[in-house]
């Protein structure tokens, strides 16, 4: 498919959609619920989405293409979101 996504406009659509907007969209909405209800500050939602999901976005996407890095990654994502939470939680 990752291939196939050059080349058929649907598949690139599905696949962008399978793997980015629904995972960013599931993560705004996680967001959003930790900062209504006071487990997090109230900053820009949007903003904060992109800062917590991108960095993991990208370990993952580097595993997929070298497994052998993935404890190192792994350990990367870990790091991340402590540093996430120790910056935003209230």
């Amino acid at each position: 498919m990752t291939i196939e996504q050059f080349r058929n406009p649907q598949l690139a659509f599905l696949q962008n959609k399978c793997e980015y907007i629904e995972a960013l969209n599931y993560h705004r909405e996680l967001i959003g619920h930790l900062v209504e209800n006071e487990v997090l500050l109230d900053r820009d939602v949007e903003i904060m989405t992109y800062e917590f999901f991108s960095p993991i976005y990208v370990q993952f996407y580097r595993i997929q293409r070298e497994p052998e890095c993935k404890v190192n990654a792994m350990k990367i994502v870990e790091r991340h979101i402590n540093h996430f939470f120790k910056m935003y939680s209230k």
